[in-house]
């Protein structure tokens, strides 16, 4: 392959992960912006709803609680699928669930950010590797603390690696400092 061709899809790669990155930008000022005018449609509703001294029609409520739902943050959606589930569940079929419902992960692996999100959240706990579940459920308590890390082995020395282990165990004296 030729350098300038290579060149050329470098180029073409930074210029694409910039209009995504540019894109994720505009998707959170939007999400922001739309979340704000729900509310305020919101709380125009309740206002005229007030005002005539009827309560809000069924149609109104069940709008208010998809808006309210789907305003929610990606934790608390994540909550909400493991209770429904009533299992653990890994974090990338997770996200797929959360992806199916339209809910926004941001950043650029949702994974991590999922993981990230889930590991400070007091309402998770880690069950397995990539599991999580709810830290309510007792099951998943015990799973949590009755598994201790699986540590490695430690690996034999060999003569070169005991010649290399030597060679780092002895310090250089400096001149004239052998008795102090």
């Amino acid at each position: 392959m030729s350098t300038p061709y290579l060149a050329a899809l470098a180029s073409k790669r930074g210029e694409v992960l910039s209009e995504i990155e540019e894109l994720r930008k505009q998707a959170t000022e939007i999400s922001g912006k739309l979340n704000l005018k729900e509310n305020q449609l919101r709380n125009l509703d309740d206002l005229l709803a007030l005002e005539d001294g009827r309560v809000r029609d069924s149609w109104q409520l069940e709008m208010t609680l998809v808006r309210e739902k789907r305003s929610a943050s990606f934790t608390d959606q994540a909550a909400e699928i493991l209770q429904q589930a009533g299992k653990p569940i890994h974090y990338r079929e997770l996200v797929a669930l959360l992806a199916e419902r339209q809910v926004y992960v941001p950043g650029k692996d949702p994974g991590a950010n999922l993981i990230a999100h889930l590991t400070r959240d007091s309402r998770f706990v880690r069950v397995g590797r990539g599991m999580y579940g709810l830290e309510s459920w007792p099951s998943a308590r015990t799973a949590a603390q009755g598994k201790p890390r699986k540590r490695k082995a430690p690996r034999k020395r060999t003569a070169s690696r005991k010649r290399t282990a030597s060679r780092k165990s002895r310090v250089p004296q400096l001149p004239g400092a052998d008795d102090a």
